[in-house]
């Protein structure tokens, strides 16, 4: 399974959140999300409850991409080991902090 293929991000967002709420500092989850090309979790630290983060994660390029599932650990890793600094963040409208690969506009929080 590819990135692309049917799936990959769904598989790859769900081993996100297992490993985010498997995390040795308590982190809550608040929605997740997948995109044409990753995915995307907002998410709280319950030692920083007034901060919304938001981790946007791209398979791009498609190549540098095994098994779902351990792209997925991977950046549940990468976001447990603690909250990144603020100047590392881009803030949208609803504050929401994000990091990893999020470009210059933070993605748009589907409705609902």
């Amino acid at each position: 399974m590819r990135p692309g293929d049917r799936g990959y991000h769904r598989v790859a967002l769900d081993a996100c959140v297992t490993e985010l709420e498997s995390a040795p500092a308590p982190i809550t989850v608040e929605r997740a999300w997948t995109l044409a090309d990753g995915f995307c979790v907002i998410y709280r630290y319950d030692a920083r409850p007034d901060v919304r983060y938001g981790y946007c994660a791209r398979a791009v390029p498609a190549a540098e991409f095994g098994e779902p599932a351990e792209w997925g650990d991977s950046v549940g890793v990468e976001v447990w080991n603690g909250p990144p600094k603020d100047d590392e963040l881009v803030y949208d409208a609803n504050r929401i902090g994000w990091h990893g690969q999020v470009g210059p506009v933070p993605p748009a929080v589907p409705a609902g």
